[in-house]
């Protein structure tokens, strides 16, 4: 739920403290709604906790986007033009009474006139599962063709002769990464301004101890993937390379900074990617990889990438292996976000993978050796 500026007081502070939102939007219509789908409670999504009223609630967060810019000044200088930073110190996750219609409850309140969008907290799921874990030069799994031809077929190596992706973060917002792989523990992100085991959120952004990022799903500083996608994905990107060990990753230089707001089911709720998404991008972030969607959209979502594209993040997104049109697909249909597709080994569109008017690019995506977990089972190529 994303309330209007006539909520002027914190939402979790008025059901905690007892008080109606008739005493500061002068209209009853908001209680009745709480009362007819029985609002136990409201969460801040983008805030730990905060008791701002109105307009100091909205220069808070604003005040946390600039400091993210003044951090990362020649990213923020990438940031298009024209991109409007949304203003997210007003979005809360409401908990209902169960059994609840939660469509019918959203379509209520964005009626409301004090309510921006409401809209159900889908999970939505990953877009590929981790393919066959052993490295081996050529034919492994009794393919005519390399174990790593995603990285023959598109001249990965003559890219190496200019940049290996050394200085560039690239945030996996995924089932979490395997942090401790040989493979890829020295490519792993480390926050510089957080110490270490503390319990002292030493740099200020929220976040207490998030060293290698942070486990949205469990709402703690272990982002460990349990389900395996998430280090799968990881190694893609950038698993250590000119190591004399196991695989490499496309830009193999790069950090990479394990974001969970997927859990071990291999679903994740809206709410949880949105902050991982803002997460990422106030932390610095170059380039953000959801490889993951869902059908429809999500207004969160959106407000999410809005904020990330607006401080000079590259927000990339699965299309989706539906085999039908990527364009109803978050979010890899926003405005903004670099929506990837999959080919074969012979460079075919593969069968399964989504096709639309909002398809950016295609990349290798059938056959793709990479990392296993130790906390995942390998699958088949």
């Amino acid at each position: 739920m994303k309330y209007g500026p006539t909520v002027r007081r914190c939402a979790h502070c008025l059901f905690e403290r007892g008080q109606s939102f008739a005493s500061v939007t002068g209209s009853p219509t908001l209680d009745e709604l709480h009362r007819r789908f029985g609002v136990r409670s409201a969460r801040p999504l983008f805030f730990e906790r905060h008791d701002h009223e109105g307009l100091e609630a909205t220069l808070s967060f604003y005040s946390r986007i600039a400091k993210s810019v003044r951090r990362f000044p020649r990213r923020a200088q990438r940031a298009p033009r024209g991109v409007l930073l949304p203003d997210l110190s007003n979005v809360f996750v409401l908990e209902l009474d169960s059994p609840t219609d939660v469509l019918r409850a959203a379509r209520e309140y964005a009626k409301d006139p004090a309510v921006v969008y409401a809209e159900p907290d889908y999970l939505v799921g990953l877009a590929f599962l981790p393919d066959d874990p052993f490295f081996a030069s050529s034919g492994t799994w009794g393919q005519a063709y390399e174990d790593l031809w995603g990285l023959h077929r598109t001249q990965a190596s003559d890219a190496w002769d200019v940049s290996a992706g050394a200085g560039t973060i690239v945030a996996v917002i995924d089932t979490g990464v395997d942090y401790n792989h040989p493979d890829i523990s020295a490519n792993i992100w480390t926050n510089p301004g957080e110490i270490p085991g503390n319990g002292v959120d030493d740099d200020g952004n929220g976040f207490v101890d998030d060293v290698r990022g942070w486990d949205f799903d469990q709402d703690d500083n272990n982002p460990m993937d349990n389900h395996g996608h998430g280090t799968h994905v990881a190694g893609i990107a950038a698993a250590t390379g000119n190591n004399g060990f196991g695989v490499l990753g496309m830009a193999w230089q790069a950090q990479v900074m394990p974001v969970k707001g997927i859990g071990a089911s291999g679903f994740g709720f809206d709410s949880d990617l949105a902050a991982s998404i803002v997460y990422a991008a106030e932390n610095g972030a170059d380039v953000l990889n959801n490889s993951w969607g869902g059908f429809g959209s999500s207004s969160l979502i959106a407000d999410a990438v809005e904020t990330a594209r607006a401080l000079g993040a590259v927000v990339v997104a699965a299309a989706g292996n539906e085999a039908t049109d990527v364009d109803n697909v978050f979010p890899a249909a926003l405005d903004g976000v670099i929506a990837v597709g999959a080919t074969e080994p012979d460079d075919t569109h593969a069968s399964f993978s989504n096709r639309g008017d909002a398809l950016s690019v295609s990349a290798p995506g059938v056959d793709i050796l990479s990392l296993r977990g130790s906390n995942s089972a390998p699958t088949g190529g």
